[in-house]
């Protein structure tokens, strides 16, 4: 996978005449004579995109240059005055982002624009390299920001373009950003018809558009410049055959954040779950943790994890408490089980160089502090990390979709079957249940029944709770080690999970209780030096993971999906997976680069020749 700067590097916020000024590149972010009126004038009226928009279902815009925001906020704000229905993913590059506080202090400066810049500024990420994603508006807007090496970042991208916004600085300030590998990754993402526009009419810019197979044209300027390009790709922009309706097959944490995230952008659902409600299954967790890891891998494993971990976070703070779910971000402690393990952590915090809002390593005293129990080591502290009840996030993102989606309980699918181009979920008297455009196989380790050879890259893992009496101490978050233990949470501490590979039955069983007592006392031993079991209490189930533990996402045959192999990190893998599966059924942007894309597809483990092992 292609190597990413260890860290990101703010742009400092200044002012010279008026306007954001970057002393790195002696230029200026936007016209002294108008940011907003630029924004409009030569991005939005250059490529002509209130018109467009009216004609589309779904636009793709790509910046190079994210800056200061405004041309995302115009365009924003262009697309909510047009009424256009059309769906607008909006793609920006940056290599040297404001940090938040700097971003708030200078949009203040834009007060007509306050609404919009309030809610990018709720969303606004730390600054990690890599592709993030936030949704806007109902998910009418879905922007993309790409932190990193610009013609890097592009080549990374999946995407069919229909504008281009080309925003970097100056051509002689700033030629990487209008070099020709920059226009050759522009060529590559460009659907047929698709434009561009640009503040600059320097020469260079011209070329690079030319030799991505524009024809270019100078058109007047804004404000004290006299010229300004545009550009089009010659053809015809492909016509749409939007996608109506999704049948999707399990409604645990997977299963209902695809259903979540393909109603946002419009399409129709009918979720289908042999329980009588969301979450009933593997997803019923009373107490999951959500947090990513430290680790020395800076594979697909070690990127997805974290980029999963943000976006979770994200939708977490979107659905807590208006839906009737809490999303509790108490932090979480990391504990190493060993001097060499705690060596390993410590190194891979300090490769990462993340922002200590994200993960920072804590001594002793301070780990004590932040978690409310005696802690004599030190750890890793993830202030973003928290907990959630599984069911009850299942339940909050089924509701949210309500609008245009259908639960339907207590139905287990039995059988796939196409006829022509449509998809057919049948039961096990061969009576078809529903049909749909597309089928999402969401429903874990039961996915194994409707492949044809049993899917032998799914593996079966079981996992036990216990429920423990309180104790004394005041335990404030979740801490972990080779397992976790929570705060109080409805009058009992939670501590899993076991990791069983040989057995499939749920019911609960004193070993695995024995087992958790054992891990309580290892994590927190002065808390939990004689943990009371609460009779009859606990809970088990069975989770479904690949044999490379990453998830399997994307197409395995025609018309048909999978979203599975979440293992023990459902609640902070599931969103992300399940927003990829959405971006590639309605061919949107991805979210991620396309190194992780491919190291999570279906792919790896069914190839072309075979699609039809995927259909019972």
């Amino acid at each position: 996978m292609t190597s990413k700067p260890a860290t990101i590097r703010p742009a400092q916020a200044t002012f010279k005449d008026g306007a954001v000024y970057s002393a790195d590149y002696a230029d200026i972010y936007h016209s002294v004579d108008g940011a907003i009126q630029e924004a409009r004038h030569v991005f939005i009226a250059g490529n002509d995109l209130p018109n467009r928009w009216q004609q589309a279902n779904s636009f793709t815009i790509v910046e190079t240059g994210f800056g200061c925001g405004l041309n995302f906020l115009a365009t924003w704000d262009t697309l909510k005055q047009s009424a256009a229905a059309c769906h607008l993913d909006f793609v920006s590059v940056e290599k040297s982002p404001f940090s938040l506080e700097d971003l708030s202090t200078i949009l203040r400066a834009w007060p007509e624009l306050g609404t919009f810049a309030s809610e990018l500024l709720r969303a606004y990420p730390p600054l990690i390299p890599g592709f993030h994603r936030f949704h806007f508006d109902g998910g009418k807007v879905t922007l993309t920001l790409l932190l990193g090496d610009a013609v890097e970042m592009l080549s990374e991208l999946e995407a069919r373009v229909d504008a281009f916004f080309l925003d970097g600085f100056a051509p002689a300030r700033n030629p990487e950003m209008w070099s020709d590998a920059l226009f050759e990754q522009v060529g590559r993402i460009a659907v047929p018809a698709a434009s561009a526009a640009t503040y600059s009419s320097a020469g260079v810019v011209r070329k690079g558009l030319e030799s991505a197979g524009f024809a270019v044209q100078k058109k007047p300027g804004y404000g004290r410049k006299r010229d300004m390009l545009t550009a089009q790709l010659p053809g015809t922009r492909p016509s749409s055959h939007p996608l109506r309706k999704a049948v999707v097959i399990g409604a645990g944490i997977a299963g209902a954040s695809c259903a979540f995230a393909l109603a946002r952008r419009g399409i129709e659902i009918e979720l289908l779950d042999r329980k009588s409600g969301p979450g009933g299954g593997a997803s019923f967790n009373p107490a999951a943790v959500v947090r990513p890891f430290p680790t020395l891998d800076t594979g697909v494993r070690g990127r997805f994890t974290w980029a999963a971990f943000l976006y979770a976070v994200r939708l977490y703070r979107e659905l807590s408490k208006p839906m009737g779910f809490t999303w509790h971000e108490t932090g979480v402690l990391q504990l190493a089980r060993d001097s060499a393990h705690h060596e390993r952590l410590v190194r891979a915090v300090e490769m990462l160089g993340y922002p200590p809002e994200v993960v920072r390593i804590v001594n002793a005293q301070e780990a004590t502090e932040l978690c409310g129990a005696q802690i004599s080591e030190k750890g890793v502290w993830f202030p973003m990390a928290g907990f959630v009840e599984g069911q009850a996030l299942c339940g909050a993102l089924v509701e949210s979709a309500q609008k245009s989606m259908t639960f339907i309980g207590r139905t287990e699918a039995q059988a796939i079957r196409t006829e022509g181009e449509t998809v057919l979920i049948t039961d096990a008297d061969g009576k078809t249940l529903t049909s749909a455009d597309i089928a999402i196989v969401a429903n874990g380790i039961g996915a194994k029944s409707l492949i044809a050879d049993g899917a032998p890259w799914l593996r079966a893992v079981r996992g036990q709770l216990s429920e423990l009496a309180p104790v004394a101490t005041r335990l404030r978050s979740p801490v972990c080690r080779e397992g976790y233990v929570t705060p109080v949470i409805r009058d009992r501490h939670y501590v899993g999970a076991t990791f069983d590979e040989a057995h499939t039955d749920t019911s609960l069983t004193d070993e695995d209780h024995e087992a958790n007592l054992q891990r309580a006392a290892r994590i927190l031993p002065d808390a939990f030096d004689n943990p009371n079991l609460i009779p009859g209490s606990g809970w088990a189930a069975v989770r479904c993971a690949s044999r490379d533990r990453l998830p399997v996402i994307g197409a395995a045959d025609l018309n048909l999906y999978c979203c599975l192999a979440m293992g023990s990190r459902g609640f902070s893998w599931g969103p992300l997976a399940a927003e990829t599966l959405a971006s590639i059924v309605s061919g949107a942007p991805r979210p991620l680069e396309q190194p992780m894309l491919q190291g999570v597809s279906t792919s790896r483990y069914v190839t072309e020749g075979s699609p039809q092992r995927f259909l019972a």
